[in-house]
């Protein structure tokens, strides 16, 4: 098969990823075309027993890290449109507020554990899968989950409203 036929079902999966590490159209544009570039140039090193959308990202967030370093900008914010299913059962008013707070207390995360969320929560790779585009052993991949994971809970009041109201407040001043 050709490059652009097995790599082109991957562009809005990596688009969205990479608007959510660059925080604006016109780098994650930049990005993905970048990344589309450098993955056919290399497609001839592609090992095709291997998945290519977790190869494509791997190459994503080492340019995304390249432009954010020349950026001098490595937390940049995440921009994201969180799905209904995330907060269902909760009036669309809730939800809005919700995705709201989520959306601030990811960008609050550091970037070691806000990817590894993202890339699990929100794109839906596997712990391997991860392990593969970040290059780390699958027990850290599972280790900074976990960590991210409580870290948002903990911005986010714990569950409670009450608390989760205190978090907000601290997370917009």
């Amino acid at each position: 098969m050709e490059f652009e036929d097995l790599a082109m079902p991957h562009f809005d999966a990596l688009y969205g990823f990479a608007r959510r590490l660059a925080g604006n159209e016109q780098d994650a544009e930049d990005l993905v075309q970048e990344t589309y570039l450098r993955a056919q140039k290399n497609f001839a090193r592609f090992d095709f027993g291997t998945n290519l959308k977790a190869w494509m990202f791997r190459i994503l967030r080492n340019i995304a890290i390249d432009h954010l370093r020349d950026r001098d900008a490595l937390q940049a914010g995440q921009h994201e449109t969180y799905d209904d299913e995330l907060f269902h059962g909760a009036s669309s008013t809730e939800r809005l507020i919700n995705a709201i707070d989520l959306k601030r207390a990811l960008e609050c995360l550091p970037d070691r554990f806000r990817v590894v969320v993202q890339l699990k929560d929100i794109e839906g790779f596997s712990y391997e899968e991860i392990a593969d585009i970040m290059n780390f052993p699958v027990g850290t991949v599972m280790s900074r989950l976990h960590r991210g994971r409580r870290e948002l809970f903990e911005m986010l009041g714990g569950g409670t409203a009450a608390g989760r109201q205190n978090k907000v407040v601290a997370l917009r001043q």
